[in-house]
């Protein structure tokens, strides 16, 4: 965008003081022009990010930077990496010091992931909005947009955000809906939207976006409709047209930018349980109903209040318990004697004595299945592996286990030091280990095409963490086909979520960040986990679950027809305008 002095329209409301919110940024505009350090062509934000960032993905940030001046819409086809380029943006800006505050609002189900992407790849320590009832004292902020338009947005509105980000913002498409208004309230500096369907049923969603981005750029709605609609779907002025959206609006698509990965091979092995394992999983299932029922039903647990979602800490517990009774016996212990223990302080003798029952089953548990069939996937082919499971009490218990079965193993978490971090990919990658053993917290910007076999020892109750596991190997420089090897207990929680993940949406095969896309059409004020931890606790019977589990699966299904529909609605306008 070339900058001009104010015409002599502009000029003259300035003095009297009567300013149109388009005057207001024109002047900011101009004003952050005269103020910039120094150009964009060296990013400083690449020596800090844990990121592979490509080629056209940095195009982007600069066009932000130093055309669109932090005003933009980056409305990348699915899985190009729009997380990617506004966390650069946002880093680029608080280095060079021109932002001080940021404000991140997302759909419900995306807010933890922005969160931890915000710490892991670019070292931004952003607040939880919810974690605390005054945020004025946070100068980063993420939250989800219907928290944020509910409990606090007195305390937001209140505040001047130096950097706005609004992450899937085809949630404001609507001009008349209470997002939209909170969204175009807020007082900022700079805003950047999201949104793989920015577009979905009519220009004039594209014209409430870049109103939002850019108040004024594309004139008052009847000047556009007269300007630039033919009709609903149709534009006129078509070149025009054209020219003020490149002026605000970047789209990269996977035709122009990415080769074609090798394909995924995927192995779903169903273990059938011993005696001793169905019993326990049961035995554990009606334990954490019990305590539930017992010690916390009737406080206020996953209900919302305000827009924030209340999960008492015992709940969480259990939701551990009931993902670990699925991953080994150890996993469970630690968590029986740990925290289980410390959240309910003196039990009962009944309950005390279940718990010590539990204890002592978990103490004299077998090999289990599970830990079998891995050590027969590894011993099949000499070639590199990595295991991913979400606890660390697993990892070590297979590291012992593959160790007395010859197979040498490393350990990656969370919990490890950068120097033993490193040295554990060194020593899978010079073949000094087969196996590399991990957890997700561990593997946030890994680059792991050097391996092309994985395998999900236990399943996460959150889609977006089976993705980022692929991501790992399925990406950019992997030159050998994929085999994602998923290992699944029949008639457990387990076997249910994959018959949610593969008969619904077919999670595994789906291009990374088309979860993150689907989620969002999804009207969901809890995450996934919650939500099946939920039906879990508050269902009578194991068929209950079932039933509660399918209706969970055909509300993902409809959200993800309305996404592959909406994607189709998208490219049909923006390619007609954008050519």
């Amino acid at each position: 965008m070339r900058f001009r002095p104010p015409t002599d329209g502009e000029r003259a409301r300035l003095l009297s003081g009567h300013v149109t919110p388009a005057d207001r940024w024109a002047v900011r505009e101009q004003a952050e022009h005269y103020t910039l350090k120094g150009g964009f062509d060296h990013l400083l934000s690449l020596e800090y990010a844990a990121i592979d960032a490509k080629e056209y993905q940095l195009r982007a940030v600069r066009r932000v930077l130093g055309e669109m001046h932090g005003n933009a819409i980056l409305a990348d086809e699915v899985g190009l990496g729009k997380t990617i380029e506004a966390g650069l943006i946002i880093k680029e800006y608080h280095l060079r010091e021109m932002i001080r505050t940021c404000l991140i609002l997302t759909p419900a189900p995306l807010s933890e992931q922005w969160l931890e992407e915000m710490h892991d790849k670019f070292g931004m320590n952003f607040h939880r909005l919810g974690d605390d009832t005054d945020i004025g004292q946070y100068p980063l902020v993420v939250g989800s947009i219907d928290r944020a338009k509910g409990a606090y947005r007195k305390a937001l509105t209140d505040r001047t955000w130096d950097m706005l980000v609004i992450d899937e913002c085809h949630m404001l498409k609507n001009h008349r809906t209470g997002r939209y208004k909170f969204v175009f309230n807020l007082n900022r500096k700079h805003c950047l939207l999201l949104s793989a369907t920015p577009v979905q049923n009519e220009l004039r969603e594209l014209y409430n976006l870049i109103t939002v981005a850019r108040p004024g750029h594309l004139k008052g709605p009847r000047q556009f409709q007269k300007l630039f609609m033919e009709d609903r779907r149709h534009a006129r002025n078509v070149d025009h047209l054209r020219a003020l959206l490149n002026e605000v609006m970047i789209r990269n698509r996977r035709s122009n930018t990415l080769t074609e990965l090798p394909p995924r091979l995927i192995h779903h092995h169903e273990i059938e349980l011993t005696d001793d394992e169905h019993d326990f999983h049961d035995a554990m299932v009606r334990f954490c109903k019990h305590i539930y029922q017992r010690y916390v039903e009737g406080e206020i647990v996953l209900q919302s209040i305000d827009g924030k979602v209340v999960v008492s800490k015992l709940v969480l517990v259990l939701m551990t318990l009931l993902k670990e009774m699925t991953s080994s016996p150890r996993a469970v212990g630690h968590t029986l004697r740990g925290a289980m223990t410390a959240r309910l302080g003196k039990m009962d003798g009944a309950d005390s004595g279940e718990l010590d029952r539990l204890l002592k089953i978990v103490d004299e548990m077998q090999i289990p299945s599970k830990a079998r069939t891995l050590l027969k996937i590894v011993k099949n082919d000499d070639s590199k592996i990595i295991v991913y499971t979400e606890f660390v009490a697993t990892l070590e218990f297979l590291r012992d286990f593959l160790a007395d079965h010859g197979v040498e193993s490393v350990l990656f978490h969370g919990g490890l030091s950068g120097m033993q971090k490193r040295s554990a990919v060194e020593r899978f990658r010079d073949g000094k280990a087969q196996v590399f053993l991990s957890t997700e917290s561990g593997g946030q910007g890994l680059n792991l095409q050097f391996c092309h076999r994985l395998v999900n020892y236990d399943l996460p109750w959150n889609p977006m963490r089976i993705e980022q596991r692929i991501g790992r190997v399925h990406r950019y420089g992997q030159e050998r086909p994929v085999e994602i090897y998923t290992l699944i207990l029949r008639g457990t929680i387990e076997e249910y979520i994959l018959h949610v993940l593969t008969g619904k949406i077919d999670m595994f095969q789906t291009v990374i960040g088309e979860i993150d896309a689907m989620l969002s059409f999804m009207h969901e004020q809890q995450s996934l986990e919650v939500r099946i931890t939920d039906i879990i606790l508050h269902s009578k019977s194991f068929d209950e679950i079932r039933a509660q589990m399918e209706l969970l699966g055909e509300e993902l299904r409809k959200a993800n027809d309305t996404l592959n529909e909406a994607e189709k609605t998208n490219a049909a306008l923006l390619d007609s305008v954008l050519g």
